[in-house]
């Protein structure tokens, strides 16, 4: 982008996963000990999230995996499932465990993560009503999953759950060129660097896997404290940071950096859009244009 400060957004085309898909590929069925009790048994595994180059990433501590996940919440219409992972077997437990129609009926289960389940009867809509953490360092992604018109007959009281990511990713970085380092012939002291005008409430629909944004928006610090930054990149405070898929269409959103105490340089974000299941590392460039 034009005027020296630079943020390059690269963009990670593929599904949003912090480490490969687990080694069972293929779901295994097993058949309950006692069919009469038609218990209904849960397995997980979990999509994974790309570079832009198509490989797998590493795993990240902040990003939800089948390794990390411990418990999500199952809906059959208006029946609710508490899903938990035993600690000692990693075996997932339901409460209620038991299958909830005949046979031979069809059933649908959804699964979700985070967020409120919604189930309109009228129309059979279903979606997750979900609000993002307003702490730079504390949001947290959203995983969702469904299993359409499946029989107990033909599962055996088996469903296996694929989640995908239903957020999108993003790292800030920082750093200052080398032509800005000669002018001021000394690093910069940042003293904060904000994300204004982002939307932290939305709607995320099982049918269309599409999101309506809400009219709520927040703004992130992400930095904790001052920031010695220099010509060599560095990760801003706040670490990998979770948000609502959304397209910024106007000139409010934008990063604001606050630099020798009381000095601002700002640009605007309008034209990005972060797209659900999609990593974008941010690399912010302070060049010497907007930095006095």
């Amino acid at each position: 982008m034009k005027h020296n400060l630079i943020i390059w957004a690269v963009l990670a085309v593929g599904c949003l996963a912090a480490c490969s898909k687990d080694s069972e590929d293929e779901p295994t069925t097993t058949t309950p000990t006692n069919p009469a009790e038609r218990k209904l048994i849960v397995k997980v595994s979990e999509t994974p999230w790309v570079n832009q180059d198509g490989k797998a990433r590493e795993t990240r501590g902040s990003v939800i995996t089948t390794q990390t996940l411990t418990s999500f919440s199952m809906h059959y219409n208006t029946d609710n499932y508490s899903v938990s992972r035993n600690s000692v077997n990693s075996e997932w437990s339901t409460d209620p465990n038991t299958w909830p129609v005949s046979d031979n009926t069809s059933v649908s289960f959804y699964a979700h993560t985070a967020g409120t389940y919604n189930y309109i009867e009228s129309s059979g809509d279903r979606y997750v009503s979900f609000t993002a953490d307003e702490n730079a360092q504390k949001t947290y992604d959203l995983l969702v999953s469904k299993i359409e018109n499946v029989t107990y007959s033909g599962t055996k009281g088996v469903i296996w759950f694929t989640f995908d990511h239903a957020c999108a990713a993003v790292d800030f970085n920082i750093k200052m060129t080398d032509a800005l380092f000669e002018k001021r012939k000394s690093s910069l002291n940042v003293n904060k660097v904000e994300l204004q005008h982002i939307a932290k409430t939305g709607e995320y629909r099982f049918a269309t896997n599409e999101w309506s944004v809400g009219g709520v928006y927040t703004n992130y610090t992400l930095t904790s404290g001052d920031m010695t930054v220099t010509t060599d990149l560095q990760p801003l405070h706040c670490g990998t940071m979770f948000f609502i898929p959304q397209e910024f269409s106007d000139n409010n959103t934008k990063l604001v950096i606050t630099y020798d105490t009381d000095k601002t340089a700002e640009i605007s974000l309008n034209g990005i859009k972060w797209e659900a299941g999609t990593y974008y590392p941010v690399d912010i460039v302070l060049g010497t244009s907007l930095i006095q």
